[in-house]
């Protein structure tokens, strides 16, 4: 068949395309020394997900419950739940998927960390703080006081922090000054934490537009790319 005799809407892709870009991705965090955590929400495959695994993604990245159920197929050792998840039903779904997977949830409330405290999820907990982009996160100067309660929390552990640098389109002049100050915002939000007890073992950020240069963030140890497996 030719393409030009499929039946419309369909998915076409380029499979030697497809792996350049999941090869180009794994080499870059490898020479970085950087963790790779892709976000599964552009193919929502479990194939796909085992080849970024194969080629040594740490775990993925999901969006929400139901993703991270769909992506146990790909047998990830960790699964990063990358908004928080509230409500019984949901948490009930989600104390299931951490028999199977670590579970790691990213989050900006104390309620939403003690929703997992009370269900009993073993949850890793990434504080998420506002980069620049305005959408999601608390204020770096929160972080301190949000933690310390999270701590207390049994069950859950804090084990770092998360942002997403998508205020950084292009590195053009003032994409090259947007990431010299998210640099420092991250080095310096990084060492406040360390100093105080807090040292987060990980630094998750990083978005497709900004991959080839998030080795630039100084305190940076985990990127979370999506859309590089297509670059559509």
């Amino acid at each position: 068949m030719k393409i030009n005799e499929l039946d419309t809407p369909a998915l076409v892709v380029d499979l030697d395309i497809l792996q350049a870009n999941l090869l180009r991705m794994a080499s870059y965090t490898q020479t970085h020394g950087l963790r790779l955590r892709p976000h599964t929400k552009t193919h929502k495959s479990p194939m796909l997900a085992r080849r970024q695994l194969d080629l040594g993604a740490v775990g993925l990245t999901v969006a929400k419950v139901g993703e991270a159920e769909e992506m146990l197929a790909a047998e990830p050792k960790d699964i990063l739940v990358a908004f928080p998840t509230i409500g019984a039903t949901k948490l009930a779904r989600l104390k299931e998927v951490a028999k199977r997977s670590q579970i790691t949830v990213a989050l900006d409330s104390l309620e939403a960390a003690r929703q997992l405290s009370d269900a009993g999820i073993p949850a890793r907990i990434l504080v998420e703080f506002d980069a620049g982009l305005g959408r999601v996160g608390v204020a770096p100067h929160e972080l301190l006081p949000l933690i310390g309660k999270i701590a207390a929390l049994p069950h859950v552990v804090f084990d770092g922090l998360a942002f997403y640098p998508g205020h950084i389109k292009h590195l053009d002049e003032t994409g090259e000054r947007q990431l010299s100050e998210l640099s420092d915002l991250v080095q310096s939000t990084v060492a406040h934490l360390s100093a105080s007890g807090f040292a987060p073992r990980i630094v998750s950020g990083g978005s497709t537009p900004t991959w080839a240069h998030m080795h630039r963030v100084a305190g940076l140890t985990e990127v979370r790319p999506g859309t590089y497996i297509f670059n559509d």
